[in-house]
C-alpha cells in the first residue's frame, strides 16, 4: 500500500491510498468506511426553496474551548454506487485496544 498526499484536493481531502483518494465524511463516531471513488454513480442533495429554514443545532465543543462549537444541520441525500468492495473499519472506544477490519461486497 502507497500513502501520499495531494495539495488542492478541498477541506474534507485526507490522502491518496494507492492512487486512490481518501476523502472525510462523518458516518459514525466508531467507523469509517473506504469506498473507491469509481463505485459512486450518482450523488443528490435536497434541494431546498430559497425561504426554507434549515434547522440548526449548536453543541458544545468536546474540548471545551469556549470559541468552538459544533455544528449540525439536518439535510438529505441519495447515493447510488455500484458493484464492488467496500471496507469498514471499527473502531474501539479504548484506544488502547486493537481494532478490526471487515470487508462486504
Amino acid at each position: 500500500m502507497v500513502a501520499r498526499a495531494s495539495a488542492d484536493m478541498g477541506p474534507a481531502y485526507e490522502l491518496h491510498l494507492n492512487d486512490i483518494p481518501v476523502i472525510r465524511g462523518r458516518v459514525e463516531q466508531s467507523c469509517s468506511y473506504v469506498v473507491p471513488e469509481s463505485l459512486f454513480r450518482r450523488i443528490e442533495f435536497t434541494t431546498y426553496p430559497s425561504v426554507h429554514v434549515v434547522p440548526i443545532e449548536v453543541e458544545d465543543h468536546p474540548s471545551n474551548d469556549p470559541w468552538k462549537a459544533v455544528l449540525k444541520a439536518t439535510f438529505a441525500r441519495r447515493v447510488t454506487i455500484g458493484d464492488g468492495k467496500i471496507v469498514r473499519i471499527r473502531f474501539s472506544p479504548d484506544v488502547t485496544k486493537e481494532t478490526d477490519t471487515e470487508e462486504s461486497e
